[in-house]
C-alpha cells in the first residue's frame, strides 16, 4: 500500500499576489495527481486558506475527493 502524507494545501479563491496563474485549478490537478498515484492520502491541516472563500472552492474540492 503507498500512503501520501501531504499539508496546508491553502486553498483559496484568488491567487497569491506572486500567482500569476490558474492558481485553484492548478493547486486541484496537483491533488489529483496524488490520489491517483496512492492508496491513501493523509492530510496534515490547513485545506482551506481564508474562512470567506466562496462554496464553489469547496464544492470543488468535495467533487474531486468524492472521485476517489
Amino acid at each position: 500500500m503507498k500512503i501520501a502524507i501531504i499539508g496546508d494545501i491553502h486553498l483559496r479563491e484568488k491567487p497569491p499576489g506572486i500567482r500569476k496563474d490558474d492558481y485553484l485549478t492548478n493547486v486541484l490537478n496537483k491533488l489529483e495527481f496524488v490520489l491517483k498515484k496512492y492508496d491513501k492520502v493523509i492530510c496534515l491541516g490547513d485545506v482551506f486558506n481564508e474562512h470567506c472563500n466562496k462554496d464553489y472552492v469547496f464544492y470543488r474540492l468535495y467533487t474531486l475527493l468524492s472521485t476517489y
